[in-house]
């Protein structure tokens, strides 16, 4: 009989796994996905989402229609919890907008379990951030964030035919790739957005782009030298970006921060920091440290329960005493990894460990400039690129993952689609 293997999360891994697993392991495996979504989005450009570059109904990958042409069965729901003892994943009741259960809570049988979950953001318990901040974990978000925009933008048009003055306040909390790269793209979009009958705004001057970082410099993760250039970048782009400045409290309209209050502002943004989701602590003698990731193997699998593996964002990996990073680019170098230990586990021996390669970083800041480091030639230096073959690079990464999951053709007619759509559709969505 056919062994179940149910994958929780349909991010960069979970997908990716599900997809590869379910044509090479028709014999032996029946492949379940579940993700409390409808349709899957590469995370990094959920911030082109939100400035309305990108429209999420084109960009979205049904995965329905992925299982059906992949062969895996697909789940629609979010896990509540995990009883480790007699092999079964809790799914929460299915309810539409008005609070109707659709599908009662259900129960899924698995004999290995593979933990994809991603991330989600990290508010640091900070009061107010989920009653007053919008924070980039999933389309809704995104889309939420552009509605905002644009509804600001026309208050703000309207105010100035009326009363003579207008201004669109945005700050963004977090000074990591999410927050540099939204300010940067709002800053992009904004222009062509209040130039379909919103002449009014100066939109150079009269939206106001803020970016709080509670570090010493934005961009943690980036040598010193790229973190002065995308800054830079910043400061020509009109975007004020404050650093050593911690966020004490956030209300409808206003910040506290260890540097006085911050006032008048429209929409806030909070991209602080990343944390694996709460359910995880729900599976039960499972160890989870304190963002709740799951500690792991070298080989992926819980050091609790080997039954149980754990992917990308949700898993606390140590590699030669240093944790491998909550990237996308982790992610994606596991996938492969885990198909082959799939193998070795059909074969009952022994598998195989984990080694993670930084190939560097690639910030994309704002249409006019991108730029990052690479690693790939020698792990130790990196190698600085900017302009044309950074962006290169950038559009690459995405469309390799597209090729993953989709397949050459279906990528290629995508590609070419949206070529063909940027010539007929604004490329700003204005609603």
């Amino acid at each position: 009989m056919k062994k179940n293997l149910v994958v929780i999360g349909g991010g960069v891994a979970g997908l990716s796994l599900a997809t590869k697993a379910a044509k090479v392991f028709q014999k032996d495996f029946n492949i379940i996905l579940i993700d409390k979504a409808r349709s899957h989005i590469w995370k990094p450009v959920l911030h082109q989402i939100a400035a309305g570059s990108l429209n999420p109904a084109k960009e979205g990958m049904d995965y329905v229609v992925q299982a059906k042409w992949h062969g895996f069965k697909f789940c629609l729901g979010a896990v509540s919890r995990v009883n480790t003892e007699n092999k079964k994943v809790v799914i929460d009741p299915l309810l539409d907008d008005e609070q109707n259960v659709i599908i009662p809570e259900r129960e899924i049988a698995y004999d290995y379990l593979i933990v994809a979950a991603g991330s989600q953001t990290n508010d640091f318990s900070t009061p107010g951030v989920q009653e007053h901040a919008i924070c980039l974990n999933s389309i809704k978000e995104a889309t939420v964030l552009h509605q905002r925009l644009v509804n600001n933008i026309i208050r703000a048009s309207t105010e100035k035919e009326k009363l003579g003055k207008s201004a669109v306040k945005v700050v963004i909390i977090g000074g990591g790739a999410t927050g540099v790269e939204l300010a940067a793209e709002i800053r992009d979009t904004i222009s062509e957005l209040t130039s379909y009958g919103r002449e009014k705004i100066d939109a150079f001057n009269e939206v106001k782009i803020q970016i709080i970082e509670a570090g010493n410099r934005i961009l943690q993760h980036l040598p010193e030298k790229l973190s002065t250039d995308v800054f830079e970048k910043l400061r020509l782009m009109n975007v004020t970006v404050q650093t050593s400045t911690a966020v004490k409290s956030v209300s409808a309209r206003s910040l506290e921060t260890s540097e006085g209050t911050i006032d008048n502002i429209d929409i806030i943004v909070w991209a602080a920091g990343v944390k694996a989701p709460q359910f995880l602590k729900n599976i039960s003698g499972v160890t989870t440290n304190r963002i709740n990731q799951i500690p792991v193997h070298p080989t992926l699998q819980s050091i609790d329960d080997p039954s149980i593996f754990v992917l990308g964002d949700s898993a606390a990996c140590v590699l030669d005493g240093k944790p491998v990073p909550a990237r996308a680019q982790a992610a994606t170098q596991q996938v492969p990894l885990m198909m082959k230990n799939l193998r070795l586990l059909l074969k009952d021996r022994p598998l195989q460990s984990f080694v993670y390669k930084d190939y560097g970083s690639i910030i994309a800041v704002g249409r006019s400039a991108t730029l990052g480091s690479l690693n790939r030639i020698n792990p130790r230096s990196q190698l600085p690129v900017y302009g044309r073959f950074a962006k290169l690079i950038y559009v690459t990464n995405y469309i390799k993952h597209l090729v993953y999951v989709g397949g050459t053709y279906k990528t290629i007619l995508k590609v070419l689609g949206k070529f063909i759509d940027r010539k007929i559709h604004p490329s700003v969505k204005v609603h």
